[in-house]
């Protein structure tokens, strides 16, 4: 359980930075469009680093 835990925190660290990663994106490009699709994905990573 401590594994799965300290596993879920790795993953966890690896969505903040995705995030991060996506508020840079978004304030260079400012397309609405490319950070709606990068949202899509976010949420998508986001389900499979959950379940």
């Amino acid at each position: 359980m401590t594994q799965k835990y300290s596993s879920y925190q790795l993953t966890y660290s690896e969505f903040i930075t995705a995030i991060y990663y996506l508020i840079q994106e978004f304030r260079i490009a400012e397309m609405p469009l490319q950070c709606a699709s990068s949202l899509a994905w976010l949420f998508v990573m986001a389900a499979v680093f959950t379940s």
